[in-house]
């Protein structure tokens, strides 16, 4: 069982490959199979079963041929390339929580709009797990699992852990099962307040299947009823938000220094990155595991506002990218929105 997963695995990836690179699929799969499998009208089957596994409905024919240690796959695809997108498109939010009470409630109202997602949690202490079977209550499309494990801290030197500990990327590959496959999926995290305009309008600029759109965000803060916004990175063009189609994605280990995080583990290489305008309001420092009340780590809110009109270079962090359309971040809708925003959170974690 092992050598066929094994097979499967390298056999999707190289016809992703090959298949973004809009030529006929080959593949040579080599003297194990002979052994594994002696009839060769049985391997012919079960080389054809992989394909159609594989590609789907990418699939026109498949023509094999070989000798007694090596078999040739040919195949002949309906479509160059990716496939295009049937639109609108639908996506599952992708949420994982571990107490997050102060944003939780707004952050899962103001993504409603997308009917449908899985919310994983685990080891909520502080009324988030109450909160999230309200709301899957309240709206069917979304479902709730309880992560049966603890989750390791992203720092863990000096730390040992028993069986019922997991690491982070363990507890994402989790969450992620739970989301159809070759479905698009956004992932969420719920100290941010989505604004539905903005991220509706992003649903449309994906228009193949090897589309991912990412989400950059401004870092604000609430000190003493004062809106800050993060001094070291007001804006950060990060990649680990994004709109992404759901084939062969897994979340492996990554390790940073002493930082143990999970990393997006993408099935292919040929990914075509898009930018959206900021579509949320993060409030990193609300949660109760991360507050602060040094308001000398952040800017005023008019000192920001200053400086993106007049200096943006200096407070963007990682600006790989151009929007695709518009401006990175929308001032007007932002002094529209935030006052909303604000009434509805919760400051004292």
């Amino acid at each position: 069982m092992t050598i066929l997963t094994k097979t499967l695995k390298i056999f999707d990836v190289r016809a992703y490959v090959k298949v973004e690179r809009k030529e006929v699929v080959r593949l040579e799969l080599s003297a194990f199979l002979s052994g594994l499998i002696p009839s060769f009208s049985y391997k012919n089957f079960f080389i054809t079963s992989f394909a159609k596994k594989v590609l789907k409905d990418r699939l026109k024919e498949v023509a094999i041929w070989g000798c007694a240690r090596t078999y040739d796959l040919s195949f002949k695809l309906r479509l160059k390339g990716f496939r295009k997108v049937k639109k609108p498109i639908k996506p599952y939010a992708f949420i994982r929580v571990c107490n997050e009470i102060p944003t939780l409630k707004v952050s899962l109202e103001s993504i409603a709009f997308l009917e449908r997602g899985i919310i994983a949690y685990n080891d909520c202490t502080d009324g988030s797990k109450e909160v999230i079977l309200e709301f899957c209550k309240q709206h069917e499309g979304f479902k709730a699992y309880e992560y049966p494990y603890h989750v390791k801290p992203i720092k863990q030197e000096g730390r040992s852990f028993g069986k019922d500990y997991k690491e982070l990327y363990e507890y994402y590959n989790f969450a992620l099962d739970k989301i159809p496959k070759d479905e698009w999926l956004l992932k969420i995290d719920v100290d941010q307040i989505y604004l539905q305009d903005i991220t509706e309008e992003s649903f449309k600029y994906v228009e193949y299947e090897n589309d991912i759109v990412f989400y950059p965000r401004v870092n604000l803060h609430v000190i003493d009823d004062e809106v800050l916004v993060g001094k070291d990175v007001p804006l950060s063009d990060v990649d680990d938000h994004w709109l992404i189609f759901n084939h062969n994605l897994s979340f492996k280990k990554f390790v940073d220094r002493n930082f143990v995080m999970e990393i997006l583990n993408l099935p292919h290489t040929k990914l075509n990155y898009i930018k959206s305008t900021i579509n949320s309001f993060h409030f990193p420092f609300l949660k109760k595991q991360r507050f602060t009340s040094d308001k000398s780590r952040f800017l005023s809110l008019e000192e920001f506002k200053d400086r993106y009109k007049n200096d943006r270079a200096s407070i963007v962090a990682d600006n790989h990218l151009p929007v695709r359309k518009g401006e990175l971040l929308n001032l007007e809708l932002f002094d529209e929105k935030l006052p909303e925003v604000l009434k509805k959170l919760k400051f004292n974690p």
